[in-house]
Formats: structure tokens, C-alpha cells, sequence
């Protein structure tokens, strides 16, 4: 799990959501949950980097998890 955090972490300070993105949806498909920390840090980089299709994909990995993003 550790490890997946941090390339997503990796892909998000090279600013590649799609990247950051897939990496969390290998996760996933390997029987993780995602952390509140790595989505927030996830859709905090598609907001910034304007690509509002992945920042809905991730409101959804948060609600699909009942994970609580905020505003």
C-alpha cells in the first residue's frame, strides 16, 4: 500500500494526474483502499492542473470507498 502511495506521490509532483491516476487504479485492482491523504492529494493536482474529468473520477473512488474529500 505504501508503495502505491508513493508513486502516486511521484506522479503528483510531476504534475501527471493521468499517471498519478492510473497508479491508483492499479492499486485498487490489487485489493487496496486508497488513503483520504493520497485522494486528497489526488484531486487537489487534477484541480490545479484543470482536468476536471479525473478530479469527478476521484470524487468517485472517494464515495465508492465512503471516504469524506470536503470542499
Amino acid at each position: 500500500m505504501r508503495t502505491y502511495s508513493l508513486l502516486v506521490d511521484a506522479h503528483l509532483i510531476n504534475r501527471d494526474p493521468r499517471s498519478a491516476m492510473a497508479v491508483s487504479d492499479d492499486m485498487i485492482n490489487a485489493g487496496f483502499e486508497p488513503s483520504k491523504e493520497t485522494l486528497k492529494n489526488l484531486r487537489r493536482r487534477c484541480f490545479r492542473e484543470l482536468d476536471y474529468k479525473k478530479d469527478a473520477q476521484v470524487e468517485s473512488l472517494a464515495k465508492n470507498f465512503q471516504i469524506r474529500m470536503g470542499s
